[in-house]
């Protein structure tokens, strides 16, 4: 996991990325995970962003935009809207 504060011309931006191959399954684990820091992540989102991870793993892909991974070869990237329900 990396968090990135980013300052942009109007405020700041946390970026937080999570490399996994099971995203779903890892959230959930974090989400009732007992180990003192992922309660201390928890209370931090809790805290800064208002999330509660419960919520947040009802709708996992409902701000997701755009997805690209480097591992696909130029030109096969994939663009998903949030109009588009299919999953990739």
């Amino acid at each position: 996991m990396q968090v990135r504060l980013v300052e942009l011309l109007h405020g700041e931006l946390m970026l937080m990325t999570l490399h996994t191959q099971e995203p779903q399954q890892t959230l959930q684990e974090l989400a009732t995970s007992r180990r003192p820091f992922d309660r201390w992540l928890r209370e931090q989102l809790q805290a800064l962003l208002g999330w509660n991870l419960q919520e947040v793993l009802v709708d996992p892909q409902g701000d997701l935009i755009f997805a690209w991974s480097a591992e696909r070869s130029e030109g096969e990237a994939e663009a998903s809207s949030a109009y588009d329900t299919s999953s990739s």
